[in-house]
């Protein structure tokens, strides 16, 4: 089922996606992190606190010029943004080893290493690599991380895909976000839906190659393709209570000899 939202976000995903807008807030492991250019600690400096009021030297007399008045506004209007800034969200930092197996997340002080083989989850009509044929239901664990991971710079949520398997030219992965917290972290999985309703929260369809993530807002942007060439992007919007999003929808980007990308309308 189509989200109204879909249209705005695919609109406005597809334009940052192309114009690299995206980028920004997404880290390809092709250097090392802590060297990119791209910070990943929020790095804001202290401010020193605003006045609350102005004091009676500052007020404008009857006789003072606009100039002056206008000077004064603009001092206090600063003071006020200068505020508001002081509580921006910490960010985590993150990293990923050689062979791409172990992400290494640090927070407020804390690092933690994720192994992709600790994570897994329930996949729906994905290749049984033993087999050579579509399985209804496979427990699928990861084997490495995609070389595209996402923060979102509001709330410090990492979104981080996996390949759980790789056979025939085809690759199953799927996408995981990291709620990073004071001493700890939880993870959540971005559920894919399909044409029959995901059986829990840990289970989803499957995603081909991921090429690319990245948060647009708090909304979060998922590109894929397959071995014809097909690309095509999900968009999962921000939700209220828990960190990951929820699916509004699908668009091709290309769409060569490949159908199955995009997932099909899921029964309510």
């Amino acid at each position: 089922m189509r989200h109204p939202r879909l249209a705005v976000a695919t609109a406005l995903g597809l334009i940052a996606l192309a114009t690299g807008a995206i980028a920004a807030h997404t880290h390809e492991f092709r250097v090392p992190i802590l060297g990119s250019a791209i910070p990943l600690i929020g790095a804001i400096a202290p401010h020193q606190s605003a006045p609350n009021s102005l004091s009676s030297a500052a007020i404008p007399q009857a006789s003072d010029s606009g100039a002056e008045a206008t000077r004064i506004a603009h001092e206090l209007e600063v003071a006020q943004s200068t505020e508001s800034t002081e509580t921006a969200t910490e960010l985590p930092a993150v990293s990923l080893s050689a062979d791409r197996t172990q992400l290494s997340l640090t927070y407020l002080g804390t690092t933690h290493t994720i192994n992709a083989s600790s994570l897994n989850l329930r996949v729906l009509d994905a290749v049984d690599c033993d087999r050579l044929e579509l399985a209804p239901e496979q427990i699928l664990t990861g084997q490495w991380f995609f070389p595209s991971i996402a923060i979102d710079q509001n709330t410090g949520n990492v979104a981080l895909p996996a390949l759980l398997r790789e056979c025939a030219g085809t690759q199953v992965g799927a996408v995981f976000v990291i709620d990073p917290q004071p001493g700890a972290y939880a993870i959540y999985r971005v559920q894919v839906p399909g044409d029959r309703p995901l059986p829990d929260e840990f289970s989803t369809f499957p995603l081909s190659s991921i090429t690319d993530v990245g948060y647009l807002g708090s909304d979060l942007l998922v590109k894929h393709g397959d071995a014809s060439g097909s690309t095509a992007l999900l968009v999962f919007a921000q939700q209220p209570t828990i960190p990951v999003g929820r699916y509004v929808g699908c668009v091709y980007t290309i769409e060569e000899e490949g159908r199955r990308l995009c997932p099909e309308d899921s029964a309510d």
